[in-house]
């Protein structure tokens, strides 16, 4: 649901899709800096002495490739209208893609 449609004919959130999108944007920041620390880590730690070493990077470049693609998603569709149901289906994805780090 839109407010009003501005004087350009951009459209606006609705009280209700801002309430939304704060949660979003601290899931936003969260994988943001999933994303840098797992990189400083790499850098730092990662090892490529074993094929199992090499295999774990693998997988973290792997699971890094998925989530951004996820927060990209997650974003567009935080540009009003807002579709709730897409919200919450892209914040599951991404929710996903960072418990998979762990």
């Amino acid at each position: 649901m839109l407010d009003s449609v501005e004087e350009d004919g951009g459209m606006q959130w609705t009280e209700s899709d801002k309430a939304l999108t704060k949660p979003c944007v601290g899931l936003i920041k969260t994988t943001k800096s999933l994303l840098k620390k797992t990189t400083e880590c790499v850098q730092t730690k990662g090892q490529t002495k074993l094929p199992t070493e090499v295999q774990e990077l693998d997988r973290l470049a792997e699971l890094a490739e998925r989530l951004s693609p996820a927060v990209d998603d997650l974003i567009m569709d935080l540009y009003p209208p807002v579709d709730k149901r897409k919200v919450q289906d892209k914040v599951w994805v991404c929710c996903t893609s960072c418990f998979m780090f762990y």
